[in-house]
């Protein structure tokens, strides 16, 4: 007899998983400025992580062959800092040329919507002795 509310197993589950490699390297875009410091997160960013081996992309092409050459004397403090932090083991560091990140959206107009009006009331009243808010 087959139950009409119940699923099987293989039903149930999502047909399209993550790879466990795309979940490493979600974790460590999210710890990018951690891992390789403030030096080098406005140069690089990851791109792939394949077979241990990390791609970091440097969309300044004049940086790119001292990256490389200094990367072999701070592979082992990235290393660890994976390791340690991540809990993620990597072989290798590889660094190839990329285009720059997009630019954040703009934000809409407050028209229409009550919480964006607020937000450019805090925007209106803000201390000016304080650090500016970006629009």
């Amino acid at each position: 007899m087959k139950r009409r509310d119940f699923l099987p197993i293989a039903e149930a589950e999502p047909r399209h998983q993550e790879s466990a490699e795309a979940r490493q390297l979600k974790r460590i875009a999210r710890a990018w400025g951690w891992i390789v410091g403030p030096a080098l997160i406005g140069h690089t960013r990851p791109l792939a992580l394949r077979r241990g081996i990390l791609l970091m992309g440097c969309w300044n092409n004049e940086v790119i062959p001292n990256l490389r050459a200094s990367l072999q004397d701070i592979w082992p403090q990235l290393q660890t800092r994976l390791k340690v932090g991540l809990r993620i083991n990597l072989h290798k560091v590889d660094v190839v040329p990329c285009d720059p990140p997009e630019a954040p959206a703009p934000l809409p107009e407050a028209q229409g919507d009550p919480l964006l009006r607020v937000l450019e009331a805090l925007r209106a009243r803000r201390n000016r002795s304080w650090t500016p808010l970006r629009k």
